[in-house]
């Protein structure tokens, strides 16, 4: 990411070029040009992202992206100018870190005050993290790792926001067990067909720091409603 992002800036202040007052817009120009050339400017913003630029930032980026496309003379040193943006882009950069690094922090420390009083209301925490409350208790097998299951569910954030279903996807879910996240592969092992449960998941047997943007946010426990409808034995051959 900072290779691209330091080459897109080289690119919009290493141009030279001239500034008009008002957009060149050609007679060939028409709405799909126009999307096709939008397209261009907001996969460079994009690439700038890291920057966090302020609206005053913004301002000279544009103004040296025009000067660059119509071949003004820069008002800058461009070549000392590339010394100071690797400088810049190394600064910025650590500061998103460390925002980023203090999110997912405060994200771990709501889950694990959700955890503990799940289990202090009588669900039970297993050795890997996983708190699991059953609620309505299966008569049927109980998975093995090399097993397929058949599933509903529903999988929210603490704050009760859905960023996965069964319902979404058509139906119940047909997989095998060993290629599900750790979370689930505990929490199923412990369930029988007919049952349904509740897993909270540490983001640990989750998506952990990273997540899953932009939907699941890094270190967020995950919340899933299971039904285990069927375990599907591997054939032998």
């Amino acid at each position: 990411m900072r290779a691209v992002a330091c080459g897109a800036l080289l690119v919009l202040w290493g141009c030279t070029g001239g500034m008009a007052e008002e957009p060149v817009v050609t007679s060939s120009s028409s709405r799909e040009l126009a999307g096709a050339f939008y397209s261009v400017g907001y996969g460079l913003a994009a690439q700038l992202e890291e920057l966090d630029l302020t609206e005053e930032e913004l301002a000279h980026v544009l103004r040296g992206f025009s000067d660059g496309a119509r071949k003004a003379r820069p008002e800058f040193d461009l070549t000392t100018e590339r010394v100071r943006i690797a400088g810049l882009l190394r600064s910025r950069q650590e500061v998103r870190a460390d925002r980023e690094r203090a999110k997912v922090e405060t994200e771990k420390a709501l889950g694990l005050a959700v955890l503990d009083k799940a289990v202090e209301e009588g669900a039970e925490r297993v050795e890997s993290g996983l708190v699991f409350q059953e609620l309505v208790p299966g008569t049927g097998d109980s998975p093995a790792g090399s097993d397929r299951v058949k599933v509903s569910y529903r999988g929210t954030l603490l704050d009760g926001t859905e960023f996965d279903s069964s319902e979404k996807r058509g139906g119940p879910l047909e997989y095998p067990l060993y290629a599900s996240i750790r979370c689930w592969q505990d929490g199923l092992r412990r369930m029988k067909v007919g049952g349904r449960a509740r897993l909270l998941c540490p983001s640990e047997l989750g998506y952990g720091d990273r997540g899953r943007p932009p939907m699941i946010p890094g270190g967020a426990v995950l919340v899933f409603e299971v039904e285990l409808l069927d375990v599907l034995k591997p054939q032998s051959h």
